[in-house]
């Protein structure tokens, strides 16, 4: 079989038959007979030209490509003339089709894609793990200690996200950065776009970084939307924090980060880090990435890592109890996709929405195959004409198989135009808020593979059947009863019937999954936030790092505060070092003198350090004691303040005000307890609260830099944000400003995951019941115009017109009853899958099926109207002469 070289072909087979024409009639004139008998001879013997030409083209296997053609070319002029039946079919499979593709962009953008490393299946993570799983990587030092000794790899890097604040021509803004080893892109084996990669001379000296002084590389994408992609960037100074930063590279944008999902537009040596945490043997805040030698296993190299790790372990001052949690012992896992922070979240979520969306597909497949069915019933005078004139059976399957791939064909490009612009939706809506999540979801090789696949099986299996049907066409029956023949009516309408009930009952399982996840949506809005976060807006405030815990920026606070209050439509404002649902949290140590811990996290505690309006701002109603006050100051007497939930698990029943408390064994009594305040949501609207104590932000444990700003307004929090930087920037000109948010917008970030899922969910099952409408109306329409002359009978022999149209909403109410009863169980075990998923609701909830069964049954009677209404509008004198 040959696909290429046609014309070629052709040339050389007309020229090879007409040279054996041309010899046998040369023969005939050497033997005596004159050239026009001996044409006219050679035409004779040698046969039709055009049926060699048929006969050597199946022999090289151009054959059938000539029979594909013409049975495209013939569907084609078949679905123009039938251009409500095609626009139905594809339309239908456009959207299944869409969908799935849609879905599967996300999983191969969360959870499929490879790093674009060199070699990625040679990298790997070294993680500290325990008893609760694994926790990242070891303190600097213990990074060291792989580093310079371990003998399994080829190189072992370290690196850790955090925002970075940088001036670029006099203009302050925060970035999404990464600390790096100098080894880093080495050990990755990334190129640079432009100019050159970080390397280990520079990241050799302690707050200078190497030869060439403080230097770093910059993501492809921050060097277009930031420089407007100027070649001269590499070179260029910019500030960062209180440094002056070379840039001296461009890397290729998906190459900057690790972890799929978050992007970085800025990459340093890690030497320009905080000098504290590069030396503090507790200080657990790096990743470990490392590249196995050639043939290397990861098991020789775990052992070999795990014996360093306990020697840097053997002097460690930790509580044998925490070190089993999280600190016990290296495990060593694949990191050719990244780390796997993004795909733990989206996993459940990316499944029930795979799960969903293949309903939504076979539903789809069932519409047309439906539709499909009856076209071929429709048509079977026509077979049976082809069969008698020679077309063999092979022939109309194939015709048949031909007419779904144009369908299936057409309907995956409109698939795919969908599936970009859903993607560019989904893209926007995770990347909303303070902790966006920037996903690629364009359409790469890889998602078209899957597409063209799906495709293929799509339309392999809605074909089947119509095939099945046209094979099997009698033709002296066709011929005699025409395109109403009693048995193949009977047959299509069983077949159709089966169809239409699969379709009700996948559309049963989609539309109570809907239901589950709208109503564990409903379930979170409703949870106690321990907050008020009407006309709540929030933000970041970050003053220059000279300024970071010292007495002026203190008293800068202040003044910000005051103008704050002097605006009428601010009602109340305060600081703390975070906001609830913002996604942020610092724990800590945390003693009573005398209690004992039955748990081994029961000295670890939540810390917020607030001004003293926070609570009045927050509307957090103290349950005992007292809040801050300004007396509460750097040189006043230490006080803390308990949640509800602290307060209980460290005091019992007893009455912790006045109470000791601290934050280290050496100061366990430092702080006096003044007040309890009630437990307020702040990580999760699903996890309970957690044990919480807050400080005066003079008096913190912590050298405070960034703040939150917190204001509450009598209205629209949105419409404040303008007004309130304004008078913070008036206070303080090079305060960096970040994250505005409202507290509302906060709390739906904090959902993202549920929202996206219950988003598909309710698109899928709008999808899943149009075409069950579909389905139900093309089967009773189908079946009414088939069943004429029945219906004519029956109205001659006295049926009404009442009864007619009661006859036909029957049965559209039968298969909807047919559908849901197989559905149901199909709902529940949806609801077990994606248990995970869901809050507050249980796997089998009666009001998401309930609704579910009750909006199919009112769907299949509206979807049976109109050809009801048809049936029982009949002339019976007509429909008795019609055949």
């Amino acid at each position: 079989m040959r696909l290429f070289g046609r014309n070629r072909f052709e040339a050389r087979m007309a020229a090879e038959l007409q040279f054996h024409v041309d010899a046998y009639v040369e023969d005939l004139v050497r033997a005596g007979v004159n050239r026009p008998e001996a044409e006219r001879r050679a035409r004779i013997e040698f046969g039709s030209v055009a049926g060699k030409k048929d006969e050597c083209r199946q022999a090289w296997g151009y054959q059938w490509i000539d029979d594909l053609g013409a049975d495209v070319r013939l569907t084609v002029r078949m679905l123009w003339r039938s251009r409500g039946f095609a626009a139905v079919a594809i339309l239908s499979l456009a959207l299944g089709i869409g969908a799935n593709t849609t879905i599967f962009g996300l999983v191969d953008a969360v959870i499929l894609r490879v790093l674009p490393a060199r070699e990625p299946n040679r990298l790997v993570f070294l993680q500290v793990a325990g008893t609760d799983g694994p926790n990242g990587g070891p303190p600097y030092p213990g990074f060291e200690l792989f580093r310079d000794r371990t003998t399994s790899f080829d190189g072992v890097a370290a690196f850790s996200a955090s925002n970075l604040e940088l001036v670029i021509d006099a203009s302050r803004e925060q970035v999404r950065g990464l600390w790096v080893s100098g080894n880093f892109y080495d050990v990755l084996g990334i190129k640079p776009f432009l100019g050159r990669a970080l390397k280990a001379s520079d990241d050799q000296i302690l707050g200078r970084g190497g030869p060439d002084g403080p230097v770093a590389v910059i993501s492809r994408a921050y060097w277009q939307q930031r420089f407007g992609s100027d070649t001269s960037v590499v070179g260029r100074s910019i500030r960062m924090f209180d440094q002056t930063v070379t840039i001296v590279g461009v890397m290729p944008a998906e190459a900057m980060s690790p972890e799929p999902g978050r992007p970085i537009d800025i990459a340093v040596p890690m030497m320009l880090s905080n000098p504290a945490s590069l030396r503090d043997r507790g200080d657990w805040w790096l990743d470990v990435i490392a590249r196995l030698k050639p043939g290397g296993r990861i098991e020789p190299a775990q052992a070999e890592t795990n014996a360093l790790f306990q020697t840097f372990m053997a002097d460690a001052q930790m509580p044998p109890a925490i070190r089993a949690l999280s600190f016990d012992h290296v495990e060593i896992t694949p990191a050719a996709r990244g780390l796997d922070r993004l795909r733990r979240q989206y996993a459940s979520p990316l499944t029930a929405l795979m799960i969903l969306a293949g309903l939504v597909l076979v539903a789809a497949s069932a519409n047309v195959a439906n539709l499909m069915l009856a076209r071929a019933t429709a048509r079977e005078r026509e077979f049976a004409v082809r069969l008698a004139i020679g077309a063999g059976r092979a022939r109309l399957v194939r015709q048949t198989l031909a007419e779904a791939m144009v369908l299936v064909s057409v309907a995956a490009v409109l698939g795919i135009g969908f599936a970009v612009q859903a993607g560019h939706a989904l893209a926007a809506f995770v990347a909303e808020g303070n902790r966006p999540v920037l996903l690629n979801l364009s359409v790469n090789p890889r998602v078209l593979l899957y597409t063209l696949a799906v495709s293929l099986l799509t339309g392999m299996g809605f074909a089947v059947l119509p095939a099945i049907r046209a094979s099997r066409v009698n033709p002296a029956r066709g011929l005699q009863c025409g395109s109403r023949s009693v048995a193949g009516n009977r047959r299509a309408l069983r077949v159709g019937r089966v169809l239409v009930i699969t379709q009700v009952c996948i559309s049963t399982v989609v539309l109570a999954g809907a239901g589950l996840f709208i109503r564990t949506m409903n379930q979170l809005h409703s949870v106690e936030l321990g907050f008020a976060p009407t006309g709540m807006l929030t933000m970041e405030v970050t003053p220059e790092q000279q300024w970071f815990g010292k007495p002026a920026w203190l008293a800068m606070q202040a003044d910000i505060l005051g103008r704050l209050h002097a605006m009428p439509e601010v009602r109340v404002a305060s600081w703390s070092t975070m906001s609830p649902l913002s996604g942020r949290n610092r724990g800590t140590g945390f003693y009573v003198p005398g209690f004992v811990s039955q748990t081994p996290r029961g000295d670890e505690i939540h810390l917020i350090s607030v001004s003293p309006e926070y609570f009045d701002t927050f509307g957090m109603h103290l349950a005992a004691g007292r809040g801050f006050t300004l007396t509460d100051g750097p040189q006043g007497p230490k006080v803390a303040i308990l949640n509800k939930t602290a307060a209980h698990f460290y005091f019992g029943d007893h009455n912790p005000i006045g109470a000791r408390v601290g934050f280290s064994r050496e100061h366990e009594s430092d702080y006096e307890v003044v007040g309890v305040v009630q437990d307020a949501k702040h990580d999760s609207l699903r996890a309970p609260a957690g044990r919480f104590v807050y400080l005066a932000i003079p008096q913190s444990v912590d050298r405070i830099n960034r703040l939150a700003l917190s204001v509450r307004g009598p209205g629209d929090a949105g419409a404040l944000a303008a007004s309130v930087q304004r008078e913070v920037h008036s206070a303080g000109p090079a305060l960096l400003i970040t994250n505005v948010s409202t507290m509302q917008a906060q709390i739906d970030q904090s959902l993202v995951t549920e929202r996206l899922v219950s988003s598909l969910a309710v698109a899928f099952g709008a999808l899943a019941l149009v075409l069950a409408t579909i389905g139900i109306y093309g089967l009773l329409a189908y079946s009414v115009a088939r069943r004429t002359n029945e219906f004519g009978i029956r109205m001659a022999l006295g049926a009404t017109s009442g009864g007619m149209l009661w006859l036909v909403l029957r049965e559209a109410l039968l298969l909807a009853f047919a559908g849901v009863v197989f559905g149901v169980p199909g709902a529940v075990g949806l609801g077990r899958v994606t248990r995970a998923l869901l809050y507050g609701v249980e796997p089998f909830d009666f009001a998401s099926v309930a609704g579910a069964v009750l909006l199919l049954l009112v769907v299949a009677a509206i979807a049976g109207t109109v050809p009801a209404r048809r049936a029982s509008r009949m002339n019976p004198v007509k429909a008795l002469r019609s055949d």
